[in-house]
């Protein structure tokens, strides 16, 4: 290639950044990226939905389904695992996409080629690390018990220093930690543009102080029952779900409504703008 190619090459490329300084991948199409995220959230909601918060809302089935529920139960179990792997699931997938939005920042132009090398390493830390916090539910033995007029999964620990509660506070701490981590040097990446893009910053703000309040309420949770593991409390018990529903479907909810360009694209017809501009700012989840 000769050299006069390679210096207009440059210029393209320069003008190119000079004009989108946040640069990610240009071909992100928003609608799909929150209907994956959905599909994630709804394989615990409806794990809950059509069984966990049936066995334990609706009293008039629990004289029905108690007897085939009283000694060992496979469905019983696997709900039990399910429900706690995708938990523990969504909190290392958040930290991963934390880190995706700060090397967007901090390396925009290396950014696409890190995230091609790394993403298969990437997709299966967030499969494998979860059984670091579900392994000792799978050994243990899973029982139904009474309360709020219905009855909830509990467990009897196989290894006495491995409650589930234990482990699930640790994988949420280390998750508020790494997403405050990654969002501060986000933010600060963002700020030391010479052309700074103001609504951005002020989305990842929104977005980082309500997952880490989200992720302080629910650490607070799972010490509580780490420290009493004995205590019965209907109404932390059912804080605990409400908690991971605010989490789950939170998110999405808040970019809508602080994101001008994506409502727009999520729902053209009730927006204002007859031409929508492609989103090319950070991804976020």
């Amino acid at each position: 290639m000769s050299t006069s190619s390679n210096s207009s090459e440059i210029e393209v490329i320069d003008d190119f950044y000079k004009s989108y300084p946040i640069t990610c991948d240009l071909s992100y199409n928003p609608f799909f990226e929150i209907f994956k995220y959905i599909i994630q959230t709804l394989i615990r909601i409806i794990f809950d939905i059509f069984f966990g918060r049936v066995i334990l809302y609706i009293s008039p089935l629990c004289p029905i389904l108690a007897p085939f529920f009283s000694d060992y139960s496979f469905i019983l179990k696997s709900h039990k695992v399910i429900e706690n792997y995708v938990a523990a699931s969504k909190s290392v997938c958040q930290v991963i996409l934390t880190l995706n939005r700060m090397t967007c920042t901090m390396f925009p132009i290396s950014h696409k080629m890190i995230w091609d090398k790394y993403i298969t390493l990437a997709m299966l830390l967030n499969f494998l690390l979860p059984f670091g916090v579900v392994w000792s539910l799978m050994l243990s033995r899973v029982y139904g018990g009474a309360i709020l007029g219905g009855f909830y999964t509990g467990y009897i620990r196989a290894i006495d220093w491995a409650s589930l509660s234990r482990l699930q506070s640790i994988c949420v701490t280390i998750s508020i930690i790494l997403t405050l981590i990654f969002s501060t040097l986000t933010i600060w990446s963002l700020k030391n543009l010479s052309d700074r893009v103001k609504h951005v910053e002020k989305m990842l703000c929104y977005v980082t102080f309500w997952l880490t309040g989200v992720f302080v309420f629910i650490s607070s949770i799972w010490y509580f029952w780490a420290l009493c593991a004995k205590c019965t409390v209907p109404w932390i018990f059912q804080w605990q779900f409400v908690s991971y529903d605010i989490m789950m479907l939170g998110t999405p909810i808040i970019m809508l409504i602080i994101n001008r360009q994506l409502r727009a694209q999520m729902f053209p017809r009730l927006s204002d703008d007859s031409r929508v501009t492609p989103v090319t700012t950070v991804v976020l989840h």
